[in-house]
């Protein structure tokens, strides 16, 4: 049975931009990933749904409680900053890896889970839900103009409607002509 805190809060956040960093001092490799993308729903009122968000997820060797947490703009101190910092232990830090590199057009939405601290919001648990791959030409028509989406679309029941009675009329040709 789980019981949740009654301050915990949630973001789901869009990672429609992916990228992946690669540092090295020649004895250690540091590994950072960035999703920026628009907030899809938000339990916190200084973040709503269509603001754009960066995530910068950093890998950690040690395992912690809080993996980042969302601190006030620099410039304004009544906003939250637009850029939210992460440090994942390596087994959960490997998928989002992959996630970022991976060059299908799957939907990927990550979930901070957030607890309502003193000063800050502590980011206690962090999850990367990834869609099924769409289909490129799919991609292509769901960003389209709706019109010429619907014009492609019966353009292309057409050609089919035109294809299948061609293939009648070669079988009916075939079956009379002997």
């Amino acid at each position: 049975m789980s019981t949740t805190n009654s301050a915990e809060k949630s973001i789901v956040v869009r990672a429609l931009q992916r990228r992946r960093y690669t540092d090295t001092n020649g004895r250690t490799v540091r590994r950072t990933i960035r999703f920026n993308g628009p907030i899809l729903s938000s339990d916190l009122e200084a973040m709503k749904e269509g603001d754009q968000i960066t995530l910068w997820i950093e890998e950690t060797p040690q395992t912690q409680v809080a993996i980042g947490s969302i601190t006030a703009d620099k410039e304004h101190r009544e906003q939250l900053a637009p850029e939210i910092q992460l440090t994942l232990p390596h087994a959960a830090f490997t998928a989002f890896w992959n996630a970022a590199s991976s060059t299908d057009s799957a939907l990927r939405n990550v979930t901070l889970k957030i607890e309502d601290a003193m000063m800050e919001l502590a980011i206690t648990d962090v999850v990367l839900l990834e869609g099924t791959p769409i289909h490129p030409v799919v991609a292509e028509l769901r960003s389209m103009w709706r019109p010429l989406r619907l014009f492609l679309i019966r353009l292309i029941a057409a050609a089919g409607v035109l294809v299948t009675l061609e293939i009648v009329r070669v079988i009916w040709v075939l079956g009379h002509a002997r």
